[in-house]
């Protein structure tokens, strides 16, 4: 809504109900992932780390695969404002000395 109050005041308002949500994230990890399972599977047993076997790995990278992608998808992300409202004004100068200087506030 915008609303003139004076002939140079002006009024702004503004308010919003958003809803935000991830879908298809991570695509191109997960099909990754799924190119190379049966290979990584069939060489469990290798270590790739300090003492720690690629099957070991593959679980890890399974467990992240869950939490960031595929939990989260179709929910609403992390920071996202549902409700927000906003007020602005702002007065501009059309004579004497601060004629053409706009003053605006928040």
């Amino acid at each position: 809504m915008i609303a003139n109050l004076t002939r140079n005041w002006r009024l702004f308002v503004n308010a919003s109900d958003n809803v935000v949500v991830q879908t298809n994230i991570g695509k191109e990890a997960i099909a990754y992932v799924d190119k190379y399972r049966s290979y990584w599977t069939q060489n469990g047993g290798v270590i790739v780390t300090a003492g720690q076997t690629l099957a070991q790995t593959l679980a890890g990278i399974d467990q992240n695969i869950q939490s960031l992608y595929i939990l989260p998808d179709g929910q609403q992300g992390r920071g996202q404002v549902k409700y927000s409202f906003n007020l602005n004004t702002s007065y501009s100068f059309n004579a004497g000395i601060l004629k053409g200087f706009l003053s605006a506030g928040r």
